[in-house]
């Protein structure tokens, strides 16, 4: 794993404890993380600078 993949890892890691404890539980984060947001130009939260590359 490279330095930029790993520094994206811990984010991802962050932001979703955070939405975690936010939100009440895991499921319900996780189902936020997903969810398009007219914010973001109707990209997840997991498309932002902290999330992981999608490929496919």
């Amino acid at each position: 794993m490279s330095t930029i993949e790993s520094d994206r890892l811990v984010r991802v890691a962050r932001v979703t404890g955070r939405a975690e404890g936010a939100l009440g539980n895991r499921d319900t984060a996780h189902r936020w993380l997903r969810k398009p947001s007219r914010a973001l130009g109707g990209r997840d939260v997991r498309a932002t600078r902290g999330g992981l590359p999608h490929h496919g």
